[in-house]
């Protein structure tokens, strides 16, 4: 569940002050949340992934559903906005550790799927239109 506007100014306004005490009503919880008042010097690019787990044999839940692999879409935001532009979609494997270069020129993935390579990384670089080739890989 996401937070709302007044929840996140509330927790912005005391960035940096110490820490910030949440209650999670239904789970009968707390936590305390850290956050820093340092600027972020850059957009976000970040994968967002639908919240349906799915189970595939008694007992084993899996983070996702093969049909609903395809509503995966990558995102670039700037904390300050309240939305984020879909930059990237199709990319159906596992991409979670991903990296641009310091001079934003070349993105890196990590290509960590459950039934291939576990070091299989591809390196692209930036444009307006991508594609990852075979060639694009290493492991």
């Amino acid at each position: 569940m996401q937070a709302g506007a007044a929840t996140c100014t509330a927790i912005e306004k005391q960035a940096g002050n110490g820490p910030v005490t949440l209650e999670i009503r239904g789970f009968n919880c707390t936590m305390q949340l850290h956050v820093s008042s340092d600027p972020v010097g850059a957009p976000i690019f970040y994968r967002d992934v639908p919240r349906m787990p799915s189970e595939t044999q008694k007992g084993f839940i899996k983070p996702l559903a093969a049909e609903a692999v395809p509503l995966i879409e990558w995102r670039m935001r700037n904390v300050a906005d309240s939305s984020s532009p879909v930059l990237m979609t199709g990319l159906h494997a596992c991409a979670n550790r991903h990296s641009f270069a310091g001079n934003g020129k070349t993105l890196g993935l990590a290509m960590d799927c459950p039934q291939s390579d576990k070091g299989l990384c591809a390196i692209v670089p930036v444009q307006r239109q991508m594609t990852t080739r075979t060639e694009d890989t290493i492991s």
